[in-house]
């Protein structure tokens, strides 16, 4: 008689069911381009991918003003059918599939339809997916996507990292602030303009008493450059030193000039943070 080991049990053989039903779920990764997610999305597609789910992928050209009426029109549509697989449905009772949007599709068009989750279509952010493994490969300790909802957790790993850069590079004498598009992203979406610009005032003067730190839109021959992702064309480099934000976004691009601690995350870190999300 073979032991019961080798007989599984209906629980067993039930979770094993749902979870081969689960892997054939599709993907839907819909956001708007930019050197972070060209690099993270491949590699995340590509494991998906390999664990059975057919993926698609939503793009919108990077840089793109989102708050003019004919992008949030596209952008609305790109949303819609990532979350529930059509531009036009939002019932919910499409087929099964999972929608992954970057954090500009799901905020900052305050769109209540699209924030709504059912059980046909569960949704997950892009950033916070991206951003959870750099910083936590970064920093040794994970800095959560609702920690970085909050100035003060958006303060701790900019601090963080401009210390660390300071470190290599000698503390700046003065900070030019671009904050053009940075209300875009956590932790400023639905300030304003000036209130981000103080807000990031003084978490440099916090670290930096002695820099001067000025609004403008273009940088300065030296010091550093605070700019969003999506705003500046400028090359990253070090004179002057291009800060892109949101932060990960910055740690990414100095790790790559070797201002920061290489990176080098290995697929097994994606895999993971993916492994967490049971994806």
């Amino acid at each position: 008689m073979k032991s019961s080991e080798q007989f599984p049990t209906r629980k067993a053989q039930l979770k094993q069911s749902e979870s081969a039903e689960a892997i054939k779920d599709p993907v839907i990764i819909a956001y708007r381009d930019n050197d972070l997610f060209a690099e993270f999305v491949p590699r995340i597609t590509q494991i998906l991918e390999r664990r059975g789910r057919a993926v698609s992928l939503q793009t919108f050209p990077r840089g793109s003003n989102v708050r003019t009426e004919s992008n949030q029109s596209e952008l609305i549509k790109i949303a819609k059918i990532s979350l529930f697989g059509s531009p036009t449905d939002i019932s919910g009772k499409t087929d099964r599939h999972i929608g992954i949007l970057d954090r500009t599709l799901r905020t900052s068009l305050n769109l209540p339809e699209l924030e709504r989750k059912t059980t046909s279509s569960p949704g997950f952010e892009l950033d916070a997916i991206i951003g959870d493994i750099i910083t936590k490969h970064f920093c040794g300790e994970l800095y959560s996507h609702d920690q970085m909802r909050s100035p003060e957790g958006a303060k701790s790993l900019f601090q963080k990292t401009a210390t660390t850069l300071a470190e290599k590079l000698g503390k700046p004498d003065h900070i030019v602030v671009d904050v053009r598009k940075i209300t875009e992203h956590w932790p400023f979406i639905g300030a304003d303009e000036q209130y981000a610009f103080q807000q990031i005032s003084s978490w440099v003067r916090e670290i930096f008493p002695e820099c001067a730190v000025e609004p403008g839109e273009n940088p300065r021959d030296s010091g550093w450059f605070i700019v969003d992702r999506h705003q500046s064309t400028i090359p990253a480099g070090i004179e002057p030193l291009i800060f892109r934000l949101p932060v990960e976004s910055g740690i990414h691009d100095l790790a790559a000039l070797g201002l920061l601690p290489a990176l080098n995350i290995s697929n097994e870190e994606i895999e993971e943070r993916l492994d967490i999300l049971r994806l």
